[in-house]
């Protein structure tokens, strides 16, 4: 059974976690990454939806930092996404790769 994230309204973050080899792993996000690297979200989209709805890519991203050591809660900055074609145009400090 997987934990349902948990949205920190005043430090505009979300806590979910990650089942890495059977055990949950705590992943803390803010807003302001998702809203970065997962783009152009709705104008009043909620972080906890964007959780949601890139579960799969944030899980990959968790289970690459804890492999590298990272111990909980594992925090996911904008750097650990990886940027592409899709979402470069949007980020502060990437251009658009050429596909």
């Amino acid at each position: 059974m997987r934990l349902l994230p948990i949205p920190h309204d005043a430090a505009r973050t979300v806590r979910f976690w990650v089942p890495v080899n059977g055990i949950p792993v705590c992943a803390i996000v803010d807003e302001a990454t998702l809203r970065c690297c997962f783009v152009p979200p709705q104008p009043r989209e909620s972080a906890l939806s964007l959780v949601r709805k890139h579960q799969l890519e944030l899980d990959d991203i968790v289970r690459r930092k804890v492999a590298d050591g990272f111990l909980e809660p594992v925090m996911l900055h904008d750097s650990d996404f990886p940027v592409d074609a899709s979402v470069a145009a949007y980020r502060p400090g990437t251009s658009p790769q050429a596909s």
